[in-house]
């Protein structure tokens, strides 16, 4: 690994796909909602004119926050949503009673309900680095 991430956390317990701890906390400087950065190192990458290292590939796993630090640990949790688009419904409503009511119609609407959000689990693995963002 190169020497730049050596001073980067590491995730040292996965809790569950959600949640997980870095071995750094209150002593580092870390406070309730810093933003995490999650990424594992891949292959490096050469320049394809000059041949030269390029560095390791940082290949991103997800964002996350801090929901409770001690002093050596900090417990994360992801902070990746996904949203999904609302369903349209159609109701048909009736006219009511009134003067004109005889010369109305049915109507339809449309309804769109709210899209849903639902937060995205994050794969990571106990060696994963984490950088502040």
């Amino acid at each position: 690994m190169e020497e730049k991430y050596d001073d980067l956390a590491k995730v040292a317990q996965k809790m569950d796909k959600y949640t997980f701890v870095i071995n750094r906390g209150s002593d580092d400087g870390i406070s309730i909602n810093d933003r995490f950065l999650i990424f594992g190192l891949g292959d490096n990458v050469a320049d394809p004119d000059t041949g030269e290292d390029l560095g390791a590939l940082e290949i991103v796993k997800g964002r996350a926050l801090v929901t409770h630090v001690q002093e050596k640990i900090s417990t994360l949790e992801s902070s990746e949503s996904r949203k999904i688009p609302g369903t349209i419904r159609k109701i048909r409503r009736e006219p009511g009673p009134g003067l004109f009511a005889f010369t109305q119609g049915p109507r339809e609407e449309e309804i769109e309900e709210g899209p849903e959000v639902r937060r995205q689990a994050i794969d990571v693995k106990v060696g994963d680095l984490a950088k502040p963002i």
